[in-house]
Order: structure tokens, then C-alpha cells, then sequence
């Protein structure tokens, strides 16, 4: 198994962990992160993505604010589902981006996720979580 598989399961029952224990903002951190681990290993294990041309985009973005590294590999995604499945493509896209945002939010604003927040996001990432299964070999 590749270390980001094993963090992406991780991830996904801490995030549990946290909402049954009433830690909603770091909840939402572990699910948004779980699905970021999920992608990479697809990248790299089952899409074969060459190590350095990741390696390449993740130094080229992580200075840029608007879109920076997580900003690429969402869009690789997105570019990767449409041939496999379009609907599932736009979906992706919009939960994904919903995730991010209130991880941003939950991680570095004054801003309180609540019960039904948290429980949305983790709906979501599920969600899109299945999405990457049904749709690559994982």
C-alpha cells in the first residue's frame, strides 16, 4: 500500500473521530486532506504520473496564492474524469472546490464549522472519494 493511501484512510476515520468527539474545524481539515492523499496516489500509482513532472508543478505553484498546488492536481482531476465520465467531472470539480474552501476557512479565518457543516463535508467527501474509486483503478 503507498503511504498516501495509508494516509488517506487515516484522514478519513480521524475526521470521523473528530466530529463524534464535537472537533469540527479539524475535522474538516482530515476529510479535505483525505481526498488530496486519494489523488496523489491515483497520480502516481495507478495514473503513473512521472514523479518529477509532479514534482515540477508542486515547486512552479506553491508560491501562487489563487490556485497554487492542491489548484493543479483538482484541475489534472477535472481534465482526467471528463473522457471517463462528464457528469461526474463537474461534480467533482464543484465538491472538491466547496471542500477546499471551507478548509481555508476552517483552517485560517474566523469562522466556526458546526454540526451540520462538518457533517456536509464529510458527505462530500465521501462522495468524492467514490467518485475517484468508481473512476480509476484504486
Amino acid at each position: 500500500m503507498s503511504t498516501f493511501k495509508s494516509k488517506y484512510e487515516e484522514n478519513l476515520k480521524s475526521g470521523t473521530l473528530l466530529i463524534q468527539k464535537e472537533f469540527y474545524n479539524a475535522s474538516v481539515h482530515c476529510f479535505y486532506y483525505a481526498c488530496i492523499q486519494l489523488m496523489l496516489h491515483i497520480l502516481y500509482y495507478v495514473e503513473k504520473i512521472d514523479k518529477n513532472e509532479l514534482n515540477k508543478n508542486q515547486k512552479e505553484t506553491s508560491n501562487e496564492i489563487a490556485s497554487g498546488f492542491h489548484g493543479w492536481i483538482i484541475n489534472k482531476f477535472a481534465t482526467l474524469l471528463i473522457p471517463k465520465n462528464t457528469q461526474a467531472a463537474m461534480e467533482f470539480y464543484q465538491w472538491i472546490g466547496e471542500l477546499k474552501n471551507i478548509r481555508v476557512k476552517a483552517d485560517y479565518k474566523e469562522f466556526k464549522v458546526e454540526t451540520k457543516i462538518a457533517g456536509q463535508v464529510k458527505e462530500r467527501a465521501f462522495y468524492i472519494i467514490e467518485t475517484l474509486k468508481n473512476n480509476f483503478d484504486v
